[in-house]
């Protein structure tokens, strides 16, 4: 089993990881959208179906299945080499400040427009008080870093990445690390759970909704993420402080503006695509770095799989 995965992983390092990360999570995800659709009651054991295990387990699949494929080939060495990179520094500080901020300012000039062309009305702080908004902030950050960060990170952009960026561009390997992504984000609910309310048909009609709307995001998520990662050796924890920062912010724009619909995440998501474009037009496609170079982690213990061309 050991040696056919390691056969796979050398011919196909994409998907072999990708196909690994949805064995891993899929499962999961799936009760968990047959719990939601009511079919399992509403004791205990759903509970741990519909919310449990999909976070415990689905939500880690990324970074599981990264420590799997580096377990295996170069045992404890390389899943300590992999955790290593979460802390090893080597990078500016700014580069945290960025992370971290970025996000608000994106988030913030999408409400701006939002609010000021009516689409969205102003928040609402009857039920709740603004004092609050700066801990919940922090609260879903630090949050997130488990849960989106050290759960995602350590597969996307620590194992996925560089591999891809010995090969492509920075920008092809953006665009394939965010349609891997988005495809990943199976949601349980409404998606998998209208498979079983509804039929095949809603499903697929929901379902591909879900997926181009993640598709669109992610990509332009993904050229910020290999910016940021070109630029700080590859390093992760700058990766998980922008993915926690970005679904906190999300999460409370969701719960002050609970009327959001499609038409105003798009906006959102096409603020994520000028700064991209930005990126792409200063620091050009090919490296999405100040130092033209991809960071390709042969200085790890990653499989030595395709050779590097020209940067």
């Amino acid at each position: 089993m050991k040696t056919t995965i390691l056969n796979w992983e050398e011919k196909r390092p994409v998907a072999t990881f990708f196909a690994l990360c949805l064995l891993i999570a899929w499962p999961f995800i799936i009760l968990s959208g047959y719990s939601s659709a009511g079919n399992m009651g509403d004791g205990v054991v759903s509970q741990i179906f519909r919310l449990v295990l999909p976070i415990a387990v689905a939500q880690f699949s990324p970074s599981i299945a990264a420590f799997i494929l580096v377990g295996l080939r170069f045992g404890r060495a390389g899943i300590r080499d992999l955790a290593s990179r979460m802390w090893q520094r080597g990078y500016a500080t700014k580069w945290l400040l960025i992370a971290v901020f970025l996000p608000f300012a994106i988030i913030g000039i999408s409400l701006i427009l939002l609010i000021g062309t009516g689409m969205l009305p102003r928040p609402n702080f009857d039920n709740t008080s603004p004092l609050l908004v700066f801990p919940a902030y922090l609260l879903f950050l630090t949050l997130g870093i488990l849960i989106g960060g050290i759960s995602e990170e350590f597969g996307w952009r620590g194992y996925l990445l560089p591999i891809l960026q010995r090969r492509y561009t920075a920008f092809v390997s953006a665009a394939i690390v965010g349609t891997l992504w988005a495809v990943w984000h199976l949601e349980p609910d409404p998606a998998v759970k209208a498979l079983f309310t509804d039929g095949w048909g809603v499903f697929a009609g929901k379902i591909g909704r879900i997926w181009l709307m993640h598709i669109y995001h992610s990509i332009a998520l993904t050229i910020v993420y290999v910016w940021i990662f070109n630029n700080t050796n590859g390093r992760l924890l700058p990766m998980m402080l922008l993915h926690s920062s970005h679904n906190a912010l999300q999460t409370m724009a969701g719960t002050l503006w609970p009327s959001i619909t499609y038409t105003d995440e798009i906006v959102y998501f096409t603020m994520w695509w000028v700064v991209a474009i930005v990126l792409l037009v200063w620091q050009g496609g090919k490296t999405l770095s100040r130092i033209n170079q991809r960071w390709t982690g042969e200085e790890h213990l990653l499989p030595s799989v395709w050779s590097v061309e020209s940067k």
